[in-house]
């Protein structure tokens, strides 16, 4: 096979610039960071980090709902507190109210504080998370879910509940709806009865003179109704709670998986700068070579050897 000095001049120019383009290339390894930054230099490669970039986007979405949730469960739980400590004091009233020493008029005094107590739990119904949502009104959560006016308190809301992803096949119930947190809430007697109702209840007895009560043991039964209502609110908030304890683990069970795919697209996305470094300096020296032959054959000619 002849080779003209062309031709050999051809081929070292094209092997000066390969080994210019490896060491370009890794020059840009090293000042930007990363192997490849464009999908061409390593197809396969970055198929792999825009699968890996995908799933970290999903576990930071799925970090922003547990956020939403623990705010809103958080706030539940505040909420159930509240009401809770409103029946206790109501039911210090009533025990109060029994004693036979205690006047109509204090009675009827008693009966002014538990309606204004009554009030204060529909207020606590409607409270919402910040962002405009209910926390009572199940899905349909865009309003207040209680109305009091004269006929009684009014719920609006629905027995819905949002299930809100919060890590990776864990998804986790959202607040309770108002039917029941208030108005489906078991009796002494085995049934269910409305808070708000119990309370009304408890303030007529109040306000009508022993002597012209149709059943004195009334306070009674509605005090038995009373500790139902208390102890429902209380295991509402150990649900509550149960599910904020979930979301902890759920947020490590996220940290973990974040981790595990950041280290492996770094891996395989960034440069490692001690492996770049010394392909840097064998592809500079493989270059200084390849322009010092391409320097001597530019010397040789058939021309010379006349």
């Amino acid at each position: 096979m002849r080779i003209s000095t062309a031709g050999m001049h051809l081929q070292s120019l094209q092997s000066m610039l390969q080994r210019q383009t490896g060491l370009a290339r890794t020059s840009e390894q090293m000042s930007s960071g990363v192997k490849f930054s464009r999908a061409g230099q390593d197809p396969a490669g970055a198929t792999a980090a825009q699968r890996l970039d995908h799933a970290l986007a999903s576990l930071g979405q799925l970090g922003k709902n547990a956020g939403t949730l623990q705010h809103r469960l958080e706030l539940q739980e505040h909420a159930i507190t509240d009401a809770g400590d409103r029946l206790s004091r109501v039911r210090d009233l009533v025990i109060g109210a029994s004693n036979g020493a205690m006047s109509d008029h204090d009675r009827a005094m008693s009966a002014i504080e538990i309606r204004q107590i009554r009030e204060e739990l529909v207020s606590i119904g409607n409270r919402q998370d910040g962002s405009g949502r209910a926390l009572f009104a199940g899905t349909r959560d865009s309003g207040a879910p209680f109305t009091l006016d004269n006929n009684g308190v009014t719920y609006s809301g629905n027995e819905g509940r949002n299930s809100v992803e919060v890590a990776p096949g864990l998804a986790l119930a959202d607040t309770d709806p108002g039917s029941t947190v208030f108005t489906r809430v078991p009796t002494a007697d085995g049934g269910e009865r409305d808070v708000f109702a119990t309370l009304a209840a408890i303030a007529d007895a109040l306000e009508t003179p022993r002597d012209q009560l149709a059943d004195p043991d009334v306070l009674q039964g509605l005090q038995a109704d009373l500790d139902s209502a208390q102890e429902h609110l209380r295991s509402l908030r150990a649900g509550t709670g149960a599910r904020l304890a979930t979301l902890e683990n759920a947020a490590e069970s996220r940290g973990a998986s974040e981790l595990a795919l950041k280290t492996t697209l770094s891996d395989l996305r960034d440069t490692d700068y001690a492996d770049a470094a010394t392909r840097f300096a064998m592809q500079l020296t493989a270059l200084e070579s390849a322009q010092l032959v391409a320097s001597r054959m530019q010397g040789l000619s058939l021309f010379n050897k006349l």
